[in-house]
């Protein structure tokens, strides 16, 4: 099935000129998993090798690779075992399938809350942290679930840097409103 992956943040999050480098991010995870099996299709066989491997060295350790994504998923469609297409330009005539098709190697439902409201000592904060912005410390704070259990704020830097965002504020800026979907696989990895 088709994972969609946008190659710029939205304009919501105040970064809508950067890039999200999630292909990029995506490739550093894949590399991470096999190198042997995908680096004949990320480097092609007509360029010597020894050049493939400074580039891809450079790019691989430049980037934390993103090793899931999460996804609103009401009909629960994915499930293990599926194959990934990894795309950009989904739905358009410059669609366009970046690495090989791969298993999905796990679904987890994950929850997404915005915990502003609440106090940082609340046993309901996952993560709580604070940003200037305008000349002002602002609080921010994060209830997240994943199959029912929340995690520490440890585990919440963890999730928010696997699924390619640079920070948890970003994370933060990205889920806004509370969230409900799925947390799909393609490592080993679970939470």
């Amino acid at each position: 099935m088709t994972l969609g992956f946008m190659q710029h943040w939205p304009k919501s999050m105040a970064m809508q000129n950067e890039k999200t480098h999630f292909v990029q991010k995506i490739w550093n995870s894949l590399l991470d998993m096999d190198y042997d099996t995908y680096s004949d299709y990320l480097y092609p066989d007509y360029l010597p090798n020894q050049l493939w491997n400074v580039i891809g060295n450079y790019k691989h350790n430049v980037l934390l690779p993103k090793i899931h994504t999460i996804r609103h998923d009401e009909s629960e469609r994915w499930r293990q075992g599926m194959d990934i297409h990894f795309v950009i330009n989904s739905r358009t005539k410059d669609r366009f399938q970046f690495a090989p098709v791969i298993k999905c190697k796990s679904v987890q439902t994950i929850e997404i809350s915005c915990a502003n409201h609440l106090s940082i000592n609340d046993e309901l904060v996952s993560y709580y942290g604070e940003v200037e912005e305008y000349g002002e410390i602002w609080g921010y704070a994060l209830n997240v679930k994943i199959d029912g259990r929340q995690l520490g704020s440890i585990e919440v830097e963890k999730l928010s840097r696997n699924d390619g965002f640079d920070s948890v504020y970003d994370f933060y800026k990205y889920f806004t409103k509370d969230f409900k979907g799925r947390l799909i696989h393609w490592t080993d990895l679970k939470y």
